[in-house]
């Protein structure tokens, strides 16, 4: 359970050099030793005890229950000790020479504490060792997740039957020569009961060649026949688990256990939230399927238990996670995205996507889960719902270390027994649903000085979208801070007591009213992460921010009044990430970039014509991973030949744009040659390329030899070319995305290139693009065969589309795109498999519903426009149709 991982680490921290250094400082080296030992002891001890039974997470087993929240208490006590240990140790600045002074030392107060505090400590562990031998185990409850309804291997091989070489080999030749194609392929096995059917399908499912070809996309699945009445109960049942594939193993397993009968089902449909907190048999095959995930999984799945509801991405739960210190992980921040990212699929279900923000959802937790996750963790991780009247745990206050407080925009203050929480770690306001969709913020005003006085074990502090309007000067108390988050307030100023904050690592005050920054800022030198996007007050950094030697990301997109960056901001030598998109006012880079050796994302550098900011400054960055030049008409042909981008291996998305439209031949020739100079490296994944003033692109694009062939996404958009690159050809591509490009008047096939089919394209766009008349037929064979979604946006002239798209299933027609509509037969290549398509955007239609039913508002005109759509839905046989004005 959670709390081996918990001691694992403690176990790793007293034996790392840092601590052994510390004790050796403090004279207490002798002491940590003996601590290290008796928590190894204990450790091996509940490894030994949960490696041998099934434990139910609610049999009535006090003995131990309690032995894991003391055990608990424990390790987060000594972390907390050792974190004091090293702080003092840097803030008195003991040196290795006082090592030799025992005598002193010995006489010091914080020793004399720290010393009483190690030997209770081991009290502590010797009784809870002592403990391990007296506990009694739950009783072990049968294996409810075997036989499971779909497993991925099994048990019987070819040893074990005879005489069945021939069907074997029959079977295996069907299934070799239906390999390959498209769809799915079913070989019936028929004959009367005990014939072999079964022992058949074993041999051919474990056959080497099977194994070799579908490797673990090979599934077993043993079917048994349902009652007709419990089918719509079962689907009923299903949908209740919305999709979430650990519930619904859980629910199946439950199923199992209870008789068919539709009584007996309908009171699981009928009580399925409190099926959870009353049976224990469900609980348990839930927390089978938890002990199977590795170990680091596991942590992540009870820190998810703080977020019922969410729309945080796998990147800041990691960063939460990371900052809130409870584990010492070996892992990296990529590790743990992926871990968040697996929950978030596995124990999670979208509620809905948020509108102008496509990338970020919605997630709730099942209730089910949840409870699981909060069971296993013992009220150590705690979601309290605080819109409600509200019901405080107090039979785990004093434990809880991280807590989740579910707030609506009616939410006015804290709960007073927050304060009472004094080892609380951790604290997370949660919008609702309702807050989330609408941006709305709670009106809780400010942060109490008391919250500062009470709760200085916190570490992360997260209170976005409040109605706070300043940040007390006592919140310098707080000094375990590491993550502290006031994004989405009305936060005005900043006090010079944060600077005493010497712990804090991320701050983020993004889409806040703050006009500047203290400049006391700069002696926060723990800090890694300063968020201040769209702080569009925010007229200037102060110079000390370029103090921050452990600074990593600097986010200031969309600080509109930002004119200027630190002068020396070349120091900041950890600097990774640096964005300044979206702030118009800013005209020019601080000098000696080339200096930021460790910068990796750059999505704007700004070009000027000046000897002291070329760009080919970035020819030292080696490093870089994401790279944007803009004002491109005021880079010389010696700077472009000095970047030598295509050295830059790492680079993997470019974006390069022009502010001038200017239509003169030597504009357009000095373009040209800069752009082919600044080949980029062929593993680029992502290409931009605005407002490119030539009429031609560069060899490395239009090279009918593919260049970027590890290119997944280009966006081409106000060129003046008078064709479309041959694209088709880059066999990795996936996302297509042409915009304003008015000379091109045809799509034909040059747009494929000599062999090209786009293999693996899946979205194609074509926006604002004037003079597009008709996309001409192909004779070329199996072109678009991935292709999933085309988006046609203001092309008033674009009448016909000729080629054939087998498997395009979504179409979009936004704005004006009246000739392509109103032709009948216009679309005609995409009659085979679309099933959704959307008009929006369109003068003269209302909303209406999938049955086409015309509102008596519409004018004759529009009736005509809107026969139009259902005429295409009968032609093309479309699932769904949405129109909207």
């Amino acid at each position: 359970m959670a709390v081996e991982h918990q001691l694992q680490a403690i176990v790793e921290k007293l034996y790392s050099e840092s601590v052994q250094e510390q004790g050796k400082l403090l004279g207490i080296g002798n002491l940590l030793q003996d601590l290290h030992t008796h928590f190894r002891m204990v450790h091996g001890r509940i490894c030994g005890i949960n490696n041998s039974a099934i434990l139910m997470i609610n049999a009535n087993d006090e003995q131990h229950h309690q032995l894991v929240q003391k055990l608990w208490s424990l390790t987060l006590d000594i972390d907390d000790m050792l974190n004091k240990v090293s702080c003092y140790l840097t803030k008195t600045r003991v040196l290795p020479i006082q090592v030799h002074r025992l005598f002193i030392l010995k006489r010091l107060p914080f020793r004399r504490l720290i010393v009483r505090k190690i030997e209770q400590s081991i009290v502590a562990l010797q009784e809870c060792y002592a403990q391990t031998y007296r506990i009694r185990l739950p009783a072990r409850h049968r294996d409810t997740s075997a036989p499971m309804a779909c497993q991925r291997a099994h048990s019987i091989g070819p040893e074990g039957i005879l005489g069945r070489e021939k069907e074997v080999s029959d079977v295996l030749r069907m299934m070799q020569a239906d390999h390959g194609e498209a769809g799915l392929s079913v070989i019936p096995i028929t004959g009367m009961a005990g014939i072999g059917k079964t022992a058949l399908a074993q041999l051919v499912f474990s056959h080497p060649w099977v194994i070799k070809t579908f490797g673990d996309d090979r599934i077993w699945v043993l079917v048994s026949k349902l009652p007709p009445r419990l089918v719509p109960i079962r689907k009923m049942i299903a949908d209740a688990c919305c999709g979430v594939p650990s519930l619904l193993l859980s629910a199946s397993n439950k199923l199992k256990s209870i008789r068919k009968t539709e009584v007996a089902w309908q009171h699981v449909l009928s009580r399925f939230d409190l099926v959870f907190y009353k049976d224990a048999l469900l609980l348990d095959a839930t927390f089978v399927s938890y002990q199977q995930v590795p170990s680091n999984i596991q942590q992540c799945f009870l820190y998810c238990s703080l977020f019922p509801i969410h729309s945080f991405t796998p990147e800041q739960l990691t960063e939460m996670f990371v900052a809130d210190d409870l584990t010492k992980l070996s892992r990296s921040k990529s590790d743990l995205h992926m871990y968040f990212s697996k929950i978030m699929i596995e124990h999670y279900y979208i509620v809905v996507q948020k509108p102008r923000q496509r990338e970020n959802a919605i997630y709730k937790m099942h209730p089910g889960i949840q409870l699981l996750a909060q069971r296993i963790s013992r009220g150590f991780h705690s979601a309290i719902d605080a819109r409600k009247e509200l019901v405080w745990p107090a039979e785990n206050a004093g434990n809880a270390r991280c807590l989740s407080l579910l707030v609506d925009s009616k939410t006015s203050k804290l709960p007073t027994e927050l304060f009472e929480m004094g080892n609380l770690r951790t604290l997370i306001l949660l919008g609702d649903e309702n807050m989330l969709l609408s941006d709305n913020k709670c009106s809780i005003t400010d942060i109490p000085e008391e919250f500062c006085k009470c709760l200085t074990a916190m570490r992360v502090l997260h209170m976005q979208s409040c109605r706070i309007k300043r940040v007390p000067k006592a919140i310098d108390m707080l000094k375990k801070l590491t993550y502290l988050n006031l994004s989405h307030s009305e936060i005005e100023t900043i006090p010079d007591s944060i600077c005493n904050l010497q712990l804090l690592t991320h701050f983020n005050l993004a889409r806040t009213e703050i006009a500047e920054m203290p400049e006391s800022v700069g002696k926060m030198q723990t800090l890694q992460v300063l968020d201040l996007s769209h702080c569009e007050k925010l007229l200037s950094l102060p110079e000390s921010i370029s103090k921050l030697v452990n600074l990593q990301i600097l986010n200031l997109e969309g600080c509109h009044y930002l004119t200027i960056l630190p002068r020396s901001m070349k120091n900041l030598g950890s600097l990774a990430y640096l964005n300044v998109l979206e702030c118009p006012l800013l005209t020019q880079m601080p000098c000696q970039m080339n200096q930021l050796t460790n910068l990796k994302i750059l999505p704007r550098y700004i070009a000027v014509e000046n000897h002291e900011h070329t760009i080919s400054e970035l020819c030292p960055l080696a490093g870089l991973k994401e790279l944007g030049i803009c004002n491109m008409e005021n880079a010389s042909y010696g700077d472009a030949r000095n970047v030598i981008l295509h050295n830059k291996h790492k680079l993997e998305s470019l974006t390069l744009s022009w502010t001038r439209s200017c239509g003169d031949h030597t504009t357009s020739s000095k373009a040209q040659q800069i752009l082919e100079l600044l080949k980029p490296n062929c593993g680029l994944k992502v290409l931009c390329i605005f407002s490119y003033p030539a009429k031609k692109l560069p060899s490395w694009i239009t090279n009918m030899r593919p260049y970027l062939k590890s290119l997944t996404e280009i966006k081409l958009v106000n060129l003046a070319c008078e064709c479309l690159p041959p694209l088709g050809q880059l066999p990795l591509l996936k996302i297509v995305e042409l915009c304003g490009i008015d000379a091109v008047t045809c799509v034909g096939d040059e747009f494929y290139g000599d062999d090209g089919t786009f293999t693996s394209l899946e979205k194609l766009s074509f926006i604002h693009m004037h003079n597009l008349e008709v996309w001409l037929p192909s004779e070329r064979e199996a072109l678009f065969p991935n292709l999933q979604e085309i988006t046609i946006t203001q092309c008033p002239k674009f009448t016909a589309v000729h080629v054939k798209f087998p498997v395009v299933k979504s179409l979009i027609l936004l704005m004006n795109n009246e000739k392509l509509i109103g032709s009948r037969g216009a679309l005609e290549g995409f009659s085979q498999n679309l099933k959704y398509l959307s008009v929006s955007l369109y003068d003269g239609l209302s909303e209406c519903s999938e049955s086409f039913v015309i509102p008596p508002n519409l004018d004759n005109n529009s009736m005509q426009k809107f026969g139009n759509f259902a005429r295409m839905a009968e032609e093309y046989h479309l699932s769904q149709i949405l129109v909207h004005i």
